[in-house]
């Protein structure tokens, strides 16, 4: 009687035949000759031969591997698929070739993993994801094989991860999420996968992180970071993703650390940095954002350190150096940003 032959990779099988089509089975053979690998039902008609009826597929060692039906050649119906110990792993349906309806994939230990529903081979509809004790991780919707609508998160605990929309498969609308023990992580929106509106980040400890405007994917604002404490790090403001006009930089304790002038994501004009009692540590001109003019580095206890003069951002001319009592540590000279001449050390 002729057979088809079933390829190595089938995975399954459908039906139909005129009434005087003949059912008949056969297995297929692992290498060894002995031990199973596919066992299944066809239907001979004539010379057609189709995979009609059950198909049993098997590991090597003989443990299931995957069961369900073939109709007129086709997939049809429920179809379970196990892991190497027998275990169901997923179960899928089809309709005649494609996949369609529910389906659930499952944890080694038979907990349900994730479930939802295809439509036409593709997830459409909720889809819910498990941790492996049962308790629920997400819930999100599809539309034709794209995330689109609500989408929420949750930690094994059952506070809530994350809150967001997706529209076309992109996040679309109100983007919010939670650390663990509940306090806010992000609140902010988002325009087509990028950031847009108020945007306000935290730290674990509840404190506000960072606080700004979004348009369009680029920081477009007044612009501030804090430090987990509670204390201002960064305030500037930001023009259409450059920083534009003054930053101020801040210590944890509320000292001011640095002053300076930005022009479209540019440095001018004066610069100071100051140690975090205050007293001044550097200050200079920046032209174009680079070094220009003198520039004056302080120690701690406010005596001189080093001086210098820039020219577009490379040091020239005579600069000293000093210890931090105020005595001349050294003094040479510098051309294009290179030790030229002879240097004199005390």
């Amino acid at each position: 009687m002729p057979h088809k032959t079933i390829p190595a990779f089938a995975l399954f099988l459908m039906l139909h035949a005129g009434l005087l089509a003949q059912s008949d089975k056969d297995t297929v053979f692992y290498d060894d000759g002995v031990s199973p690998k596919y066992i299944y039902e066809v239907l001979v008609d004539g010379n057609q031969t189709l995979r009609h009826g059950a198909f049993i597929f098997y590991y090597p060692d003989g443990v299931l591997r995957q069961k369900g039906e073939y109709v007129q050649d086709k997939i049809h119906g429920t179809w379970h698929l196990y892991n190497r110990y027998g275990v169901v792993n997923q179960i899928v349906n089809y309709n005649y070739d494609v996949k369609e309806g529910p389906f659930g994939i499952y944890y080694p230990n038979g907990e349900i993993k994730q479930q939802g529903q295809y439509l036409n081979n593709v997830i459409h509809g909720e889809l819910t994801t498990y941790y492996e004790d049962g308790t629920l991780q997400e819930e999100v919707n599809y539309l034709e094989g794209q995330l689109n609508g609500l989408a929420v998160g949750y930690y094994p605990n059952g506070n809530k991860r994350f809150v967001r929309f997706y529209k076309g498969g992109s996040v679309h609308g109100t983007f919010e999420s939670w650390f663990e023990n509940g306090f806010p992580q992000l609140l902010t929106s988002m325009v087509d996968e990028k950031y847009d509106g108020g945007y306000r980040e935290f730290y674990e400890n509840g404190a506000l992180k960072k606080s700004t405007t979004y348009s369009n994917g680029v920081v477009d604002g007044d612009y501030t970071t804090f430090h987990s404490n509670g204390q201002k790090d960064v305030v500037c403001f930001y023009k259409k993703g450059d920083i534009h006009g003054n930053y101020f930089r801040y210590y944890d304790n509320g000292q001011l650390r640095e002053k300076s002038k930005f022009r479209l994501g540019i440095k001018i004009k004066k610069s100071t940095l100051f140690y975090p009692d205050g007293a001044p540590y550097i200050f200079g001109q920046f032209k174009n954002d680079r070094y220009e003019g003198v520039w004056n580095i302080f120690y701690p206890n406010g005596k001189t350190k080093q001086t210098g003069l820039y020219e577009a951002g490379l040091a020239q001319g005579e600069w000293f150096f000093y210890y931090d009592n105020g005595q001349l540590k050294m003094h040479g000279f510098y051309v294009d940003d290179k030790e030229q001449g002879l240097w004199t050390t005390y």
